[in-house]
């Protein structure tokens, strides 16, 4: 392996590790540290990678972090609290936080929290498995192509 396809294949797999542990609360941190190490590696080889199949792969990862970063964990995040205000009882939660009386808003809100867990539970499992199953995809399709040492063709596209 030659070292500017070892810097692609590293940025691929830790970008896609960071993706997969942010997905868990526990190493939500640990795939943060991930990410934005993938994308510091990425950037630092920018220079060393141009003019090489290689260079695509560093730009398709660039795009991934953005386009991830400001388009699909956002929409992700909305979607979630949409879903959660439609599915569970939010609106009376709501109700009672505009009332102000603080032992009332207390009440309401454990009680909220301990009749829909699950149902938060669930709808934030499948809202933040899209963004984590997008971002895999694309480590995916790159890591191949990198191992081929064949460049990402179109890295404008999205998937």
């Amino acid at each position: 392996m030659t070292k500017l396809q070892n810097i692609s294949i590293t940025v691929y797999i830790a970008y896609s590790l960071g993706a997969v542990l942010q997905f868990f609360d526990a190493t939500m941190m640990a795939g943060l540290v991930a990410i934005a190490l993938a994308g510091f590696i990425a950037n630092q080889n920018r220079k060393n990678v141009k003019g090489t199949v290689f260079e695509s792969h560093l730009r398709w990862m660039n795009r991934t972090l953005w386009i991830g970063a400001l388009v699909i964990v956002p929409l992700a995040v909305v979607l979630t609290g949409v879903l959660i205000f439609v599915f569970t009882d939010a609106a009376s939660l709501v109700h009672t936080l505009l009332g102000g009386d603080a032992h009332a808003i207390l009440s309401t809100i454990k009680k909220y929290f301990s009749d829909n867990m699950v149902r938060i539970h669930v709808i934030a499992v499948i809202t933040t498995a899209v963004p984590v199953i997008w971002t895999v995809h694309r480590c995916w399709r790159g890591y191949v192509l990198a191992h081929a040492e064949k460049p990402v063709e179109n890295v404008t596209r999205w998937f």
